[in-house]
């Protein structure tokens, strides 16, 4: 009877979920800002970050949030945040200028902690292992991809030698999209994601040090198309979502799920309709992605997606425990899914 029982609860489930716009609580908007970075502590703590030098910060679950804009970067593209509690959090800022900034008192101040002026950086990324440990990368240079990491909380970031990092061709480059184009794992591992002239990803098991070239079916060809999101639940089990962002309502092969590294790839049994620049597993039944025109729901055991929304977000996040999603988008937009 469980056995039966099983599949038809959840395919309830799924469907009232793709049914129900009301799962969408929108908290806030209004906000001269494009929300792509989104950083989810726990249940009460959840910081973002976005266009115009903009964060914003909740203590109590998202029912207050408090914007402010970091001076002198008030026209920064701040596309990356991690928060480690209420008070401590880390911004990055993609170019013009390229820097990373910290907060230790809850964003009343704001340290830099790295920047390069060169024209051609542009940061793309960051995750950390633990309190101490994170990396950060940004588009090639002479085609080789810019990588920095940190070992004392962010207070400061080193490249790591260009001996070691990968080689692509000319035209690869990342997307800073949503801040989840790279992911660390367990202790030393970690994927990132390319597009432009190759979509493809390179995972890590000695914190950077060395690296492994993973072919994905991901269709590129153009600068404005490839892999812009990615997530994984281990190293084996984890999904890429993305397309082409001049082309937000093409439907294309844009989603593939690997079980086994990497090692092959399979794709959704009905893609996310359009261009999708975050996605996210929000349990061991479900996964999200969402993008400009819209937000898709998957169950995967069949990777089958369903549009319930057509709400422009750009960026999904949840704590740890994926137990709390978290999604925003233009316009200062933040709102919590219920699941």
């Amino acid at each position: 009877m469980k056995n039966f029982l099983l599949p038809v609860l959840l395919f309830l489930h799924i469907f009232s979920f793709a049914q129900t716009k009301e799962r969408v609580k929108l908290l806030t908007q209004g906000v001269e800002t494009s929300i792509r970075g989104l950083s989810v502590v726990d249940e009460n703590i959840i910081w973002a970050s976005g266009s115009n030098g903009y964060i914003a910060r909740s203590t109590d679950g998202g029912n207050n949030f408090k914007f402010q804009q970091i001076y002198p970067y008030d026209k920064a593209e701040l596309r990356d945040i991690y928060a480690f509690d209420s008070n401590t959090a880390i911004v990055m800022s993609s170019t013009q200028p390229a820097c990373i900034l910290k907060t230790v008192d809850g964003g009343k101040s704001w340290k830099k902690v790295f920047e390069d002026l060169r024209a051609d950086v542009f940061l793309d990324g960051f995750d950390f292992w633990d309190k101490q440990k994170g990396i950060c990368f940004g588009d090639p240079i002479s085609n080789k991809f810019l990588l920095l990491t940190t070992t004392d909380g962010g207070d400061n970031w080193k490249y790591i030698d260009s001996a070691f990092s990968p080689v692509v061709q000319e035209g690869t480059a990342a997307f800073a999209a949503s801040g989840s184009s790279i992911q660390c794992l367990k202790a030393g591992e970690v994927y990132f994601a390319t597009g432009g002239t190759e979509a493809v990803l390179f995972f890590s098991a000695d914190y950077g040090l060395t690296w492994k070239r993973i072919e994905t079916p991901m269709p590129v060809g153009y600068e404005s198309s490839g892999i812009f999101s990615i997530d994984f639940l281990d190293k084996k089990h984890g999904c890429i979502v993305g397309g082409d962002f001049t082309l937000q309502n093409a439907v294309s092969n844009n989603f593939y799920y690997t079980k086994n590294g990497g090692k092959t790839w399979e794709p959704a049994t009905a893609m996310p309709a359009g261009y999708r620049s975050s996605v996210k597993y929000i349990d061991d039944y479900f996964l999200l992605a969402c993008g400009n025109s819209g937000i898709d729901v998957a169950y995967t055991q069949y990777y089958r997606f369903t549009n319930f929304s057509n709400s422009n977000y750009n960026v999904i996040a949840t704590d740890k425990e994926r137990k709390i999603v978290f999604i925003a988008g233009n316009d200062g937009k933040i709102a919590m899914m219920k699941k």
